[in-house]
C-alpha cells in the first residue's frame, strides 16, 4: 500500500495560507500634561541672563511711583445760572430748568463727596482738605507717601533691589541667587495685588463742571513694575533653581 504525499504534487498549485497574525502594537505614548510647561520654562531659562534685569527695572518703577501723584480730583464751583431779566414765560421757565440742572449737580457732587469721606480723611493731608473747602474750589492730589499702597511698593523696591544685585557680585552668593530670587518675586506680585487693589477702590466718580477725581498715573506705574518683578524675579529663580539642582545631581 503507497503511501500518499502530504506536500503538493507536481503540476498541482499550492494553495495559499493565511498570513500569521500581527503582533499587537504598543499605544502611543501620551505625554505627560506638564510637559509642556516644562519645555516652556526650559526655553526661557536659555535666555535667563535677561531676567534678573528685567526684575530690577520693575523695582525701579516700583520705586519711582512712590514720588508720583496717585490719586488727585478737582472741584469748582460749577456756574450758577443768572437770573437776568425775565421778560417772558419762556424765560422764566428756561431759567428754572437750569437751576434745577444746576441744584441737581450739586446734590451729585455732595453724594460723590460723601461716599469717598474715609479716603480723602487717610489719603489728602489736613492742610489741603481745608484749603479745598475753604476756597470752595481747588485740586489735590494723594502721592505715593499718602497711600499704603505706594508705601508698600516704595519698601519692596528698596528689599527687591540689592537681593537681585548682591549676588551678581558676591561670587558665593551666586549659586544661591535662586533664593534670593522667589521672595523678590512674591513681592512684586505683592505690590501689583495692592496697586490694582487701589486702582478698582479708589473714588472715581465725577460730576461734570464740579468734581472731576479719579486715579493718576502712580497707580500704573507701580502696576506695570511689580509684574515685572514678579516675572522677571519668578522666571529667574526657576531658572536658579533648575541650574542649582542639575549641579547638585553631577557633583
Amino acid at each position: 500500500m503507497n503511501d500518499t504525499p502530504s506536500g503538493p504534487q507536481e503540476g498541482q498549485t499550492p494553495e495559499p495560507q493565511a498570513p500569521p497574525p500581527a503582533a499587537p502594537q504598543a499605544p502611543a505614548p501620551v505625554a505627560a500634561p506638564v510637559a509642556a510647561p516644562v519645555q516652556a520654562v526650559t526655553a526661557a531659562c536659555r535666555s535667563g541672563a535677561i531676567w534678573p534685569f528685567l526684575a530690577m527695572g520693575g523695582a525701579a518703577l516700583m520705586l519711582i511711583s512712590f514720588f508720583l501723584p496717585w490719586w488727585s480730583i478737582d472741584l469748582s464751583e460749577g456756574k450758577r445760572p443768572k437770573r437776568g431779566e425775565l421778560t417772558d414765560e419762556a424765560a422764566r421757565k428756561r431759567y428754572e430748568n437750569d437751576l434745577k440742572a444746576y441744584q441737581a449737580d450739586v446734590e451729585a457732587a455732595g453724594e460723590a463727596m460723601q461716599d469717598g469721606t474715609d479716603f480723602y480723611r487717610d489719603a489728602i493731608s489736613k492742610s489741603a482738605w481745608r484749603g479745598l473747602n475753604k476756597k470752595g474750589g481747588g485740586s489735590a492730589s494723594a502721592f505715593g507717601w499718602n497711600v499704603g499702597s505706594g508705601i508698600t511698593a516704595f519698601i519692596f523696591s528698596l528689599l527687591v533691589l540689592p537681593m537681585l544685585i548682591v549676588p551678581m557680585f558676591v561670587p558665593i552668593l551666586k549659586k544661591w541667587s535662586w533664593a534670593m530670587a522667589m521672595p523678590a518675586a512674591v513681592m512684586g506680585l505683592i505690590a501689583f495685588i495692592l496697586a490694582f487693589v487701589f486702582w478698582l477702590s479708589s473714588p472715581g466718580e465725577n460730576v461734570s463742571g464740579l468734581v472731576e477725581q479719579g486715579v493718576s498715573v502712580g497707580p500704573f506705574i507701580a502696576l506695570v513694575g511689580g509684574l515685572a518683578v514678579a516675572g522677571g524675579a519668578g522666571l529667574a529663580g526657576v531658572c536658579g533653581l533648575m541650574g542649582f539642582i542639575k549641579g547638585a545631581k553631577t557633583a
